[in-house]
């Protein structure tokens, strides 16, 4: 027995330690670019009154827009693109391809601006920005306060998932050969 419980323990950490690595332009696709007029200083983060905003800047009724403010979606989910030091990408869920994202940044920002509204464009699974565009600097990304994701109703391409890590397939294979490993030490045990 304590044979399994090891070899599940290493088959684990292996898995955990499989990351897929710094993410890539190849993955995330080109930047998202700022919406003209997209940029301004909410009185505050109420999803109501950012969705109230993003309509008069898109010239849409507000009552024609999904909007969602995104849990867990501060600076520190933010990952540095590979060998691109001012390009940062914040991963929108497997399922989601919002038209736009909001991203509201927090106290202390050196811009103008808090809110920042960005055409979501080639790859709508991330949200790809410049951090020249937000005049930051890769130390400042804790300022980044949230991220919200909107797409005009009856936009069939939109579909907003719940934010949930999803195992990376190279986990899920080491877990896989691990519980088979697992499974072969038990049934050579009972013979």
């Amino acid at each position: 027995m304590k044979n399994i419980v090891t070899s599940f323990a290493f088959t684990l950490l292996l898995a955990g330690s499989a990351a897929a690595g710094p993410l890539t332009l190849l993955q995330v696709g080109d930047v998202d670019q700022l919406v003209p007029n997209g940029t301004t200083t909410l009185p505050n983060s109420n999803p109501e009154t950012e969705a109230a905003w993003i309509a008069s800047v898109l010239n849409i009724p507000v009552d024609q827009i999904d909007y969602q403010q995104l849990a867990g979606s501060g600076g520190a989910n933010w990952s540095e693109v590979e060998g691109h030091p001012d390009l940062f990408a914040f991963d929108l869920g497997a399922d989601a391809s919002p038209s736009w994202f909001m991203l509201k940044t927090g106290n202390g920002s050196d811009t103008d601006s808090t809110n920042f509204l960005f055409e979501n464009e080639d790859s709508l699974q991330y949200a790809l920005i410049d951090f020249d565009v937000l005049d930051f600097d890769k130390t400042e990304i804790g300022k980044i306060s949230h991220v919200g994701t909107t797409s005009e109703l009856g936009d069939e391409s939109f579909i907003q998932s719940a934010i949930t890590p999803v195992p990376e397939p190279a986990s899920l294979t080491l877990l896989g050969l691990g519980l088979a490993g697992v499974a072969t030490r038990m049934r050579r045990k009972k013979r």
